[in-house]
């Protein structure tokens, strides 16, 4: 479990040494709002070089849904493009402390946008892909490996094995990069490519949600609030194909 606040100090603070500048990190707790409990162990960050942009970035991939609407059906119902703005006003609810304290640079708006046409065009491109996702992923796999060796000298390295490493590392490339991938790539593959990638709307609050359910974090009603409009409009997005009728059903590809 957590460790009890000392008594007469609601918080921590710890300095923080990089390589690429010393910042000072901020462990304590908010105080309760009406009728609440503190919600502790709220973590602040100051200094040049704090990830205070991060809902912003959501926000802005957010937008995926929509230009791949845009972009692949060109004829489309105003209630298809409704549930994704619903959803996307969901998500900047779920992000919105994030986005009050964002402080993002132009380079940051830039990169983002950048960001945000490589997972378009990724997604797009990977759906007109005929082969069997298990055929496909090993070789995506390979280069991703390939450049985070390519990479590995530009950053300190620290290596302590046990459960804390192990773990988390069979987590991410057992269940990240290999199941969870195969199943969006099967997705991407037979079914309608706005729908599969709207779902990632729900990343965010279903974290916050998971957060709340294993560590005790209770999620604001603004949260919640914003997970619900997700919700709403991913059920509106699913209920409209982009012909304007019922259903959500895609075309699934032809095999070869």
């Amino acid at each position: 479990g957590r460790p009890e606040l000392p008594a007469g100090n609601p918080a921590w603070t710890f300095m923080v040494h990089h390589p690429f500048g010393d910042f000072a990190l901020f462990v304590g707790e908010l105080a309760p709002e009406e009728g609440g409990t503190p919600r502790p162990f709220e973590v602040w960050v100051n200094g040049a070089e704090q990830p205070r942009g991060l809902g912003a970035l959501a926000t802005v991939l957010g937008v995926q849904p929509i230009a791949t609407l845009v972009l692949q059906e060109r004829r489309f119902p105003l209630g298809r493009l409704a549930g994704l703005l619903l959803a996307l006003a969901g998500l900047a609810l779920v992000v919105a402390d994030s986005l009050r304290q964002a402080s993002v640079s132009t380079a940051g708006v830039l990169w983002a946008l950048v960001a945000l046409a490589c997972i378009t065009t990724g997604a797009m491109a990977q759906k007109r892909i005929e082969q069997p996702p298990l055929r496909v992923l090993p070789l995506q796999c390979a280069v991703a490996l390939l450049l985070s060796l390519a990479l590995l000298p530009a950053q300190p390295l620290r290596f302590e094995p046990g459960p804390g490493l192990w773990v988390p590392v069979l987590w991410l490339g057992g269940v990240i990069s290999v199941a969870a991938t195969v199943l969006l790539y099967r997705m991407l593959r037979a079914g309608n490519l706005v729908n599969v990638t709207s779902l990632f709307y729900l990343v965010p609050g279903g974290t916050a949600l998971l957060d709340w359910l294993v560590l005790g974090n209770r999620m604001a009603p603004r949260s919640l609030a914003g997970l619900a409009l997700v919700v709403a409009g991913l059920l509106l997005v699913f209920r409209l194909r982009g012909d304007g009728r019922g259903g959500a059903q895609g075309r699934p590809a032809t095999p070869r």
